[in-house]
């Protein structure tokens, strides 16, 4: 693993002030991940478990979408809010592949009931 210039002050700095989270991984390294609705940046490091169980019992996770106070993430959302992304993902990919399916002659009719 890498070990960029990551210390006890600069990761609790960034799980307090900014959105990143601390992450343990199953190999025993962690990593820090930045969340952001369009980006998501993460950085492998090696770090003392007595420095990281201090890090990550201080870290409170927050939805980044409702603010809700969440102990755990689903793709950067709490579960409400990644199941109603979900969702509404869903419904946008179903409306544009019916649009897709259309001929010329349905769309038209289509664009006609929207107007009336």
């Amino acid at each position: 693993m890498t070990q960029p210039y990551f210390n006890e002050e600069r990761i609790n700095n960034l799980t307090t002030n900014y959105n990143w989270e601390l992450v343990r991984l199953s190999n025993g390294g962690y990593h820090l991940r930045q969340k952001d609705k369009h980006y998501m940046k993460t950085v492998d490091f090696d770090l003392p478990d007595k420095v990281a169980n201090k890090i990550l019992s201080a870290c409170v996770l927050h939805c980044p979408q409702c603010g809700e106070p969440v102990d755990q993430l689903h793709e950067g959302y709490c579960e409400e809010c990644c199941n109603q992304n979900q969702a509404e993902l869903d419904r946008f990919n179903a409306e544009y592949d019916h649009w897709n399916r259309m001929d010329d002659e349905r769309r038209e009719e289509a664009i006609r009931r929207g107007y009336t």
